[in-house]
């Protein structure tokens, strides 16, 4: 693996953990507001709530998943892009299809993985 893929990859997950972390904690405080009603008339204890999101976990990340990764490509190409890196590495020699490569791996690796 060339050091450049490691430099995309490593740039590129850290932001894709991020906002996948974000949309997860939105989601849930989205649907608990949603419920709050139903939530305070049955009176339901604080850890069937925590296993209850727990539990719809796996959902919401299935659902969350397609923004946090493009969210993710757009950070990643656009702190490449301020810090005139594209502008290094196109003028390296190297095919921006070819710079991409790395990402693309990854999101098809998560894609088949939700």
């Amino acid at each position: 693996m060339k050091i450049l893929h490691r430099y995309l990859i490593k740039g590129f997950i850290l932001p894709l953990l991020y906002c996948l972390i974000i949309f997860c904690v939105i989601y849930i405080i989205a649907d608990l507001i949603g419920h709050l009603d139903e939530i305070l008339k049955s009176k339901v204890p604080a850890s069937i709530l925590i296993r209850y999101y727990l539990n719809f976990l796996p959902l919401i990340i299935t659902q969350t998943i397609p923004v946090a990764v493009l969210l993710g490509t757009v950070y990643l190409l656009s702190s490449l892009n301020k810090n005139n890196e594209l502008t290094a590495i196109k003028a390296n020699g190297i095919n921006i299809r070819m710079l991409l490569y790395p990402v693309f791996v990854i999101t098809v690796i998560i894609s088949l993985s939700a």
